[in-house]
């Protein structure tokens, strides 16, 4: 199983809205939104800027990628953690360009 084996070529866009960053993910005119809250870190153990996710909104994308492949529990389950990092990792390189 390959990492990001859902999201892999879904098109995204990061938008930001003061301190909120949103990546949105596209796929057969559905739309899904993560949504992150950006703080400054308070730890000294680790300097910068820190992004919580506080909102997840894929419904209409799981539904479509289960429309292309009937997705189980267990898929669900994967799709779930590979949200979180997909999102993450969109938002952070996004971030360095």
């Amino acid at each position: 199983m390959s990492k990001n084996m859902y999201l892999k070529n879904l098109s995204t866009d990061v938008t930001r809205d003061g301190d909120h960053l949103t990546v949105t993910y596209s796929l057969n005119g559905k739309q899904g939104t993560c949504k992150y809250l950006e703080k400054s870190s308070m730890s000294k153990l680790q300097p910068g800027v820190i992004h919580l996710l506080v909102e997840v909104g894929m419904t209409e994308i799981i539904e479509e990628l289960n429309k292309e492949t009937p997705l189980s529990d267990g898929d669900l389950t994967l799709l779930q953690m590979e949200i979180r990092e997909d999102s993450l990792d969109r938002l952070t390189r996004s971030l360095n360009v």
